[in-house]
């Protein structure tokens, strides 16, 4: 919040002071770091649309069966330590879609969401 106000100051000066050179100067620091490409990157989960569970997305991409690009499912169980075989239910949704293009088929995952990391996240905090 403090850098937002200095930013904002800043721009208030130095249009007071020349508005033709510093017109370009950012108002606020979402500008500032859209100017300066600085933004940090979002860590991006694949979803299951039936259990929720999330997947690193580059394990679901990389997925092959017998050297071809495959179809990846859910293997998360519900209740993985019921000692009733039945009552362990497996998910078994579709994580990905194949999709092809000219040259190869490619597996995209079927729902994103995307994580900002924990060092963005304290930022935003403090």
């Amino acid at each position: 919040m403090a850098l937002e106000a200095l930013i904002k100051f800043l721009h208030i000066v130095l249009i007071c002071l020349n508005k033709l050179q510093f017109k370009d100067f950012p108002n606020s620091l979402y500008m500032a770091k859209k100017y300066l490409n600085i933004f940090q990157p979002k860590m991006q989960l694949a979803v299951c649309n039936n259990c929720h569970k999330m997947h690193n997305i580059k394990d679901i991409i990389a997925y092959k069966k017998e050297e071809k690009v495959a179809i990846k499912d859910c293997l998360h169980e519900e209740f993985p330590n019921n000692p009733i075989p039945s009552r362990r239910n497996q998910c078994n949704n579709l994580l990905t879609i194949l999709k092809k293009s000219k040259r190869e088929t490619i597996a995209m995952p079927c729902m994103l969401f995307s994580k900002p990391s924990i060092r963005q996240q304290l930022s935003m905090l403090y």
